[in-house]
């Protein structure tokens, strides 16, 4: 059990000590909100996202891949950052360059020149695990490796969650 308490904090003083997405004691909806929005977004999302570029990467490494967090609406009360805000966002040019040309940097072809974006999108790779992290004022670049421990935890104790 004491490993369930460092991945996802069991005391609210612990929790607003580690600040659960960063919003302190903000957002705890009733008590081990946080703790389980935590545990629900790394399995489902954290986890499942890098083992399948993972898996896919390791089949056919010929295939580029890229991958994001959305953090547009950090910030936002209760809510966040939810699906489908991404489609409101700057993202939309990345998005087009990638579905006319198979690569978000890639404005030639189909996309128009509005379709230029300011910073290159590095693909995903086994090796080098680098991701982009969309804000609604700026993006950041990050190697693809936080959690790492809550990760390796998951997969350890599997059977524990009846997944």
């Amino acid at each position: 059990m004491s490993l369930w308490c460092l991945a996802w904090p069991c005391d609210w003083l612990i929790e607003w000590l580690r600040s659960l997405f960063g919003t302190g004691i903000l957002n705890e909806v009733y008590p081990g909100f946080k703790r389980l929005a935590a545990l629900l977004g790394d399995i489902v999302f954290t986890i499942t996202r890098r083992v399948f570029l993972e898996s896919a990467l390791t089949v056919n490494p010929s295939v580029p891949a890229w991958s994001y967090i959305a953090s547009y609406d950090y910030g936002l009360p209760i809510l966040g950052t939810f699906h489908g805000s991404d489609l409101l966002q700057s993202t939309q040019s990345y998005y087009a360059n990638f579905v006319y040309n198979l690569d978000p940097n890639n404005a030639s072809g189909g996309t128009s020149a509005k379709s230029k974006v300011a910073e290159t999108w590095p693909q995903w790779t086994i090796k080098d695990k680098k991701l982009i992290q969309f804000y609604n004022n700026r993006n950041e670049f990050l190697k693809d490796d936080f959690r790492a421990g809550v990760a390796k935890y998951l997969t350890a104790n599997l059977e524990v969650f009846r997944i």
